[in-house]
């Protein structure tokens, strides 16, 4: 599962990790970001925040179904998508 929200009103500097989510700072093209890992049942979650602009994040999520398990890992899924999209927005 993939999905790409917009959040207005807010920066990567907002996430705190909390029980059983972890966030880990990064760069997507240069920007701003951070890794937000969820192991919480019965889908672990990854979402890579990005500071788009001073008052806005692009947000890239991804939960793996059976199928994908073992296979892939959830950060490296959100975080190539993340590669691919902001480089064809950024201004």
């Amino acid at each position: 599962m993939l999905i790409l929200s917009f959040l207005q009103n807010s920066q990567t500097k907002d996430i705190h990790a909390e029980p059983g989510v972890t966030v880990n700072p990064t760069k997507v093209d240069g920007l701003t970001a951070v890794q937000v890992r969820t192991n919480k049942q019965p889908l672990p979650m990854c979402e890579v925040y990005v500071d788009i602009n001073s008052t806005s994040l692009l947000v890239f999520s991804a939960g793996l179904q059976d199928s994908g398990k073992g296979k892939y890992e959830e950060c490296d899924v959100a975080t190539k998508l993340a590669n691919v999209v902001i480089p064809k927005i950024k201004v």
